[in-house]
């Protein structure tokens, strides 16, 4: 519980302070300035993605955990990934200017290209502070730098009234938020260190992280990365405005699940016995109820919240939210399983299951920008978690956590709900239907 309670007072604390900052920021910068930073994160998240072993995961559910020298290890392979991360990052920046035609992106991308070289050196402490679920200095870290970092950016939009002051202001941020975890976060510090039985186990548990974490790019960047060809770059930027909010459920939901129940499955695996099943089987009830509570909310209020919050130019967000909070109701119900997956070290499955929803997600994102436009490329994650889901029972049973009456029962609900938030402002989703229009 006092996992639960902090870890959800920091993601919320972290969204609410981001929507501040996009209402500032709108309201400083043009639209174009968020299309390009949008396809910037896409970029970013993807190398992030690519490049991606798992550390953190396995210092959560290894029982090696714990040891200093794995520890160190795990920070070292980390640092070296980082560097390149950055060196590709200054390679691709004219490329992908080219591809775009957006020249400001050639300037921009060498900034970026600093961040991941500062978060290959982040601590181990905040993986092990997930791994004993003690969060609480984590979470006042993160808010604080936060806090700061939108001061910052802000100050400079005003300053320079140009993109890179959301490129510099997201690059200072990091900076502050690892200075913090170093310095005042309990545990040992890291230093360089190589252990080859570490290093191995590592490598082995990541392979699988590294291939499923090629798809999680695809289930989460990809729509990004293909509209950004479809649509002019402040369409983009008012469409990243619209995911953020209406996805802001599923964005709560998934530190929960990652900072808490997959902990907790490894401390407590249902299949060892009932008392084990039962109590974790309420937590995920718990997490689900909690986020389709939210996507209702945001499927009435989609409109009326962007209507009231940003300025006309934004108005079109308005049904994208609400779109998207129709959209993740499946997400939101199977938001768990993996973890059950990850903690009993089934990296393979894991891969397995988000390599077939991903090739889904795609096939459905083309078909539905074909036939219903952006409305119809919104809707493509839900359509392919609902199509995986019978692969992810498959994989589930083997571990004791599937719960089908909470599953059904929750999505017919959450669907039934957010499709009549949806319908109570239908003709504000017309425009979505019009590519070219867009």
């Amino acid at each position: 519980m006092r996992g639960f309670v902090v870890v959800l007072a920091g993601t919320g604390g972290n969204r609410v302070l981001r929507l501040i900052s996009s209402l500032l920021l709108t309201r400083i910068l043009f639209p174009e300035a968020f299309g390009l930073m949008a396809i910037i994160s896409v970029v970013m998240g993807g190398l992030q993605m690519f490049s991606d072993i798992g550390i953190r995961a396995s210092i959560v559910q290894s029982k090696h955990g714990a040891d200093r020298d794995f520890l160190n290890t795990a920070w070292t392979i980390q640092i070296i990934r980082g560097l390149i991360l950055s060196l590709i990052c200054l390679a691709i920046a004219q490329p992908l200017a080219d591809f775009y035609e957006e020249p400001m992106l050639a300037a921009l991308m060498p900034i970026m290209a600093i961040g991941p070289l500062m978060s290959g050196f982040a601590s181990t402490k905040i993986a092990t502070a997930d791994r004993e679920l003690r969060q609480e200095k984590l979470v006042a870290i993160t808010l604080i730098t936060q806090v700061l970092g939108i001061i910052v950016t802000v100050a400079l939009a005003l300053w320079t009234q140009s993109v890179f002051a959301l490129a510099i202001g997201g690059q200072i941020n990091t900076a502050m938020f690892l200075l913090g975890t170093h310095f005042l976060l309990p545990g040992p510090s890291n230093r360089l260190s190589w252990n080859k039985v570490y290093a191995r186990e590592l490598i082995s548990f990541g392979k699988f992280v590294f291939l499923s974490t090629l798809s999680s790019f695809i289930l989460g960047r990809s729509d990004m990365a293909i509209l950004g060809v479809y649509l002019s770059i402040a369409t983009l930027g008012i469409f990243n405005i619209g995911y953020m909010v209406g996805s802001l459920p599923l964005q709560v939901l998934k530190p929960l699940s990652h900072r808490v129940v997959f902990p907790l499955y490894s401390r407590r695996p249902p299949y060892e016995n009932e008392s084990n099943r039962k109590n974790m089987r309420r937590v995920r009830r718990l997490v689900v109820a909690g986020g389709l509570f939210l996507t209702a909310i945001f499927a009435f209020l989609g409109v009326f919240l962007i209507d009231l919050l940003f300025d006309p130019r934004y108005a079109l967000a308005g049904p994208i939210v609400s779109t998207v909070a129709f959209a993740i109701v499946p997400l939101i119900v199977i938001e768990g399983y993996e973890a059950a997956l990850l903690s009993a070290g089934d990296s393979r499955r894991s891969f397995y299951l988000k390599g077939s929803t991903a090739i889904c997600q795609l096939t459905f994102l083309f078909a539905g920008l074909t036939f219903f436009g952006l409305f119809g490329a919104i809707l493509a994650p839900g359509i392919a978690a609902l199509t995986t889901y019978p692969l992810l029972v498959k994989f589930v049973k083997r571990y004791d956590v599937w719960d089908p009456i909470a599953d059904f029962s929750y999505l017919a609900a959450g669907l039934a709900l957010t499709m009549f938030g949806c319908y109570r402002n239908w003709e504000d989703f017309k425009p979505l239907f019009d590519l070219s229009s867009l």
